[in-house]
């Protein structure tokens, strides 16, 4: 199934080593060359980061060769084509100290690079640059309680706990299916309800505080 994904299909029809080793063992040095690659990109980033090789060493290891990655070598390839995450952190944190139209450029082909490897990882980016972005652009200070203005903060708190309790739920009995206006919605994965939450608690902390452009 993972030789099904694009970015599979793509490296499968390009992959001068097919006739060499056949479609198997290619597919094997593509399952560990993305480890490596994984692992390598992260040790640049924390490099430049953070001026440590073994702190960047160690964290390489740890991202290219997590549990997850070996699990989803298996199952879901294009997961483990993680490369374009710390190469995208890289190529911001450039752009944050010296912004160029080139950098920008080469962070929008990374954007490329990671949708093609997964959409998630493609999301993930986005959310990254998202939060570049607040920081950038925004001041956060804090302004005392308004209790004219407490419902909508009751509001929230009450989406927070109701999804709290759907995700509970789907941990313990695996989800269902519910009809709303003659459609059926199905509760069986956490992805949606968890990314739900973690919007819902940014509103909550965005409600707190007193947030200005600058």
């Amino acid at each position: 199934s993972a030789a099904r994904t694009p970015i599979g299909r793509f490296l499968g029809g390009l992959a001068p080593l097919i006739p060499l080793l056949g479609v198997l063992k290619t597919f094997n040095v593509l399952v560990l060359a993305s480890g490596v690659m994984s692992g390598y990109a992260m040790y640049f980033y924390a490099r430049v980061r953070t001026g440590d090789a073994a702190a960047a060493w160690m964290g390489g290891l740890l991202f290219g060769f997590s549990p997850f990655m070996s699990a989803r070598a298996a199952e879901h390839f294009s997961l483990t084509l993680a490369a374009p995450l710390p190469i995208f952190g890289y190529l911001t944190y450039r752009i944050f100290s010296r912004p160029s139209l080139g950098l920008a450029c080469a962070a929008g082909a990374t954007v490329a690079w990671a949708f093609l490897s997964d959409v998630y990882y493609a999301v993930y980016c986005l959310l990254w640059l998202a939060l570049m972005a607040a920081y950038t652009l925004l001041t956060v200070e804090t302004r005392p309680a308004d209790v004219g203005r407490a419902w909508p903060r009751a509001l929230v708190d009450l989406a927070i706990v109701c999804l709290g309790g759907l995700i509970v739920g789907i941990l313990l009995r695996g989800g269902g299916q519910v009809d709303v206006f003659g459609m059926r919605v199905s509760f069986t994965r956490l992805y949606t309800p968890v990314l739900m939450l973690t919007l819902m608690i940014g509103v909550r902390v965005w409600m707190a505080l007193s947030v200005r452009p600058r």
